[in-house]
């Protein structure tokens, strides 16, 4: 990602060394779901007609940022946003996230699921996708939610802010500002027009940047590159 780029410049490495060829994902794996699957993943995670469902999939790390989701839901509920979160991942927070939920008295809105083996289901059940990263390569995890058209929120993170145009194809908050990302949620948990177009925004994006056939190709042009400059 150009993220990484920046950093291996800022380490010492000559910018004419680095070719830039962006992660991808598989475009007929991760797609929007039809309506009839997208109920019945809302009613697989119990998710009521009236709620908003908001999910984040990264591993439990502080550098991923989730306890500002926990602490941004618990302050858009507040502001009266019927939101229910859904968390999957594991790693060295979780004990500290769940004591986060417990204290937020989020018990009931907020939920650790896990490593996830296959994220589809939850993405086809969500109206929201959060990375609050305060650290970030690209994302994966954020590609396949764009793929499958749900609406995205992204901190200005490294690769985020390469992959995000603001208000066109996602929203973009500061990093390690859970007020800010509340009010984001409470903005988009209020707006099914603007959800439906981040959303379908966002799906165009990477189906013009962030194939896997588009990554091939300039794998192999790079390649080509280096056979004729060794030649």
């Amino acid at each position: 990602s150009p993220a990484v780029a920046r950093a291996l410049v800022a380490g010492g490495v000559n910018p004419e060394r680095i070719t830039i060829i962006s992660s991808a994902v598989d475009c007929e794996h991760f797609f929007p779901p039809s309506g009839e699957q997208r109920e019945q993943a809302r009613r697989a995670f119990a998710i009521l007609p009236d709620e908003v469902a908001v999910g984040a999939v990264g591993a439990l790390e502080t550098r991923k940022g989730h306890r500002y989701l926990i602490e941004a839901l618990a302050q858009a509920r507040a502001a009266g946003a019927h939101l229910k979160c859904f968390i999957a991942g594991e790693g060295s927070q979780r004990a500290t996230l769940a004591a986060a939920i417990a204290d937020r008295a989020l018990d009931g809105f907020a939920k650790l699921l896990g490593p996830l083996d296959d994220p589809r289901p939850l993405l086809a059940a969500l109206d929201i996708f959060v990375m609050p990263s305060l650290n970030e390569g690209l994302g994966i995890a954020l590609l396949e939610a764009m793929a499958c058209g749900v609406a995205v929120v992204g901190s200005d993170s490294g690769g985020i802010v390469d992959v995000l145009k603001h208000e066109n194809n996602g929203l973009v908050v500061p990093r390690a500002d859970a007020g800010a990302l509340a009010r984001t949620l409470v903005r988009l948990s209020a707006d099914a027009r603007l959800r439906s177009r981040l959303g379908a925004a966002a799906r165009q994006r990477v189906l013009e940047e962030f194939t896997f056939g588009r990554m091939a190709a300039r794998t192999l042009e790079l390649y080509r590159s280096c056979l004729g400059n060794a030649q």
